[in-house]
C-alpha cells in the first residue's frame, strides 16, 4: 500500500531528492501554503528546517497523531525520538540521507501496520 509523505522544504532540494529516489511504496507531497489537505491526512510528514523562521510552520503542521521526522543541519544526534518526532541529522552524503529516510519511513510504516 502506498503511503503518502507529506513534504515540507522550502528550498525544494530534498523534496526533489526523495521524490526521484524513494519511488516504491511512498508518495511525497509537497506542502504548499494553499494546501486543503492537512497533516493529519498523511502517514506521516517530513520537515526539512533550514531557517528558524519556519519553526512557526512547524507549529502548524504538527498533529500527536502523525510521526514526524524534522531534518535538522545543525549537529544534531543520529536518531532522536521524542514520541512521535523524530530528527534526522542533514550533515551527511545523500547516499546516506536517503538511506536513513528510508529506514526511518519503514520504520514508521512498520509501527502503523
Amino acid at each position: 500500500m502506498m503511503k503518502e509523505v507529506l513534504v515540507y522544504d522550502s528550498q525544494l532540494g530534498y523534496y526533489e531528492m526523495l521524490k526521484s529516489r524513494l519511488k516504491e511504496g511512498f508518495n511525497f507531497v509537497l506542502f504548499t501554503r494553499g494546501m486543503t489537505k492537512i497533516a493529519e491526512e498523511f502517514d506521516a510528514v517530513l520537515f526539512f528546517l533550514h531557517e528558524d523562521i519556519e519553526l512557526i510552520d512547524l507549529s502548524r503542521l504538527y498533529n500527536a497523531k502523525v510521526p514526524i521526522i524534522i531534518g535538522l543541519s545543525k549537529d544534531v544526534a543520529e536518531e532522536t525520538t521524542q514520541g512521535n518526532i523524530y530528527t534526522l541529522n542533514l550533515q551527511q552524503t545523500k547516499k546516506g540521507l536517503i538511506k536513513r529516510v528510508r529506514m526511518l519511513l519503514k520504520k514508521l510504516r512498520d509501527i502503523a501496520a
